[in-house]
């Protein structure tokens, strides 16, 4: 506590012996406030520029200055007013159609508000133009590539395709912007050990020009996870497709088993009936010795594989009508 007493002894012996004189400082300080807040001044600075385009389907797409320099004039008291609140913009309303422009900006597009209005002298040193480039803002839907990866847990499939709504959305911006765009993105994205049917929504990147708003900005990716399963069905028949006319097939062996692997509520009810074997009618497909591979009608989200025999013999019959 001592120190502090100190401390405190020694301001109050300073003020005292000191006041006389701080006092006719700040007095002086004050007068000289006035006198200069009194006179005429100039004042060189900037201020932000401002350029609107009023019709709703048009937008200015050039880039535009953002400062101006300017010299005002006046009393010190508004000056130092305008000082402090920066209360100017350099204002152009531009209600012009679809084009190139070149606008020379003058003292009138100077704007002041507050107590900067009482400046009477106002000058723009620069620029002296400004290029102006108005476009048409258009609506345009663009195709979404989806690029979240779904990877399902060890002993799960992803049953049928990988869906997303929507697969195009609509972008709103300056003509040419919009027509150049060709595609917009999801994130780069990967989702592992899925083990449940999923659905998610995920933002759109925006695309490089920010003039451009994306209007739908999201998309659903759905999928259907289910726990794999495999299964071998036999007796499935072979047939020959597309036979000619009063011909018919007979195809050795007529029979084939195979292994299907995929979600188990669609792997569960796959019988022999619901498997399409064929081999498709050519010329000499009996001839002597010759043997053809068959193909398996392909089931969504089912896949086929240990398929035996592979290849069969045909003998084609004419019918006596």
């Amino acid at each position: 506590m001592a120190p502090n007493r100190k401390l405190w002894e020694k301001g109050r012996f300073f003020w005292d012996r000191h006041k006389v004189k701080i006092a006719a400082t700040l007095f002086a300080v004050f007068i000289w406030f006035l006198v200069v807040m009194g006179d005429n001044y100039e004042y060189r600075t900037t201020i932000p520029i401002e350029i609107t385009q009023p019709n709703p389907d048009y937008i200015i797409t050039s880039p535009i200055p953002e400062k101006a320099a300017v010299q005002l004039q006046g009393s010190g008291k508004y000056l130092f007013s305008f000082i402090l609140f920066r209360e100017g913009r350099l204002r152009i309303n531009i209600d012009k159609d679809p084009g190139v422009y070149i606008i020379r900006p003058s003292d009138n597009d100077i704007s002041l508000t507050g107590n900067s209005k009482k400046l009477y002298s106002r000058r723009l040193l620069w620029p002296d133009t400004i290029v102006v480039k108005i476009e048409k803002l258009i609506t345009r839907k663009i195709p979404v590539k989806n690029n979240i990866a779904l990877k399902p847990q060890p002993g799960y499939t992803i049953v049928g395709d990988v869906v997303y709504e929507p697969d195009s959305v609509r972008v709103r911006g300056p003509e040419s912007a919009v027509r150049a765009l060709d595609s917009l993105y999801t994130q780069s994205l990967q989702i592992s050990d899925l083990r449940f049917p999923f659905s998610k929504k995920f933002k759109i990147i925006q695309p490089p020009n920010e003039q451009i708003t994306i209007l739908d900005p999201e998309i659903t990716v759905e999928a259907d996870i289910q726990k794999l399963l495999e299964k071998t069905i036999t007796n499935v028949p072979v047939i020959v497709r597309y036979l000619p006319h009063q011909i018919d097939a007979i195809v050795i062996p007529a029979q084939l088993s195979l292994k299907v692997q995929g979600g188990v509520n669609v792997v569960f009810r796959l019988t022999a009936k619901d498997i399409n074997a064929y081999i498709e009618y050519r010329e000499n497909l009996d001839i002597r010795g010759g043997d053809f591979p068959v193909e398996i009608e392909p089931i969504p989200g089912v896949r086929f594989r240990d398929i035996k025999p592979d290849r069969f013999k045909v003998r084609l019959i004419r019918r006596q009508d």
